[in-house]
């Protein structure tokens, strides 16, 4: 069974949400995003630096645990 665009879209969205971040960061990021380091790391793109940037602050706080498949 094939999903339409506008089916993949929305699920899409409920996994997901936008929240907004200081210029002078995504500036940041973007430029560490061109080193050789942040490839070795695997960051590709913004969403995946930032994603693991707050699984680790929440994760080191308690306020996230993996749960690795078994």
């Amino acid at each position: 069974m094939e999903f339409s665009t506008e089916i993949c879209r929305e699920i899409s969205l409920r996994r997901h949400m936008t929240v907004q971040i200081p210029r002078g960061i995504t500036e940041a990021i973007e430029d560490f995003l061109k080193t050789e380091q942040a490839a070795k790391m695997g960051f590709n793109c913004k969403t995946d630096l930032i994603t693991a940037a707050v699984r680790n602050l929440l994760t080191q706080y308690g306020y996230y645990q993996r749960y690795e498949n078994k």
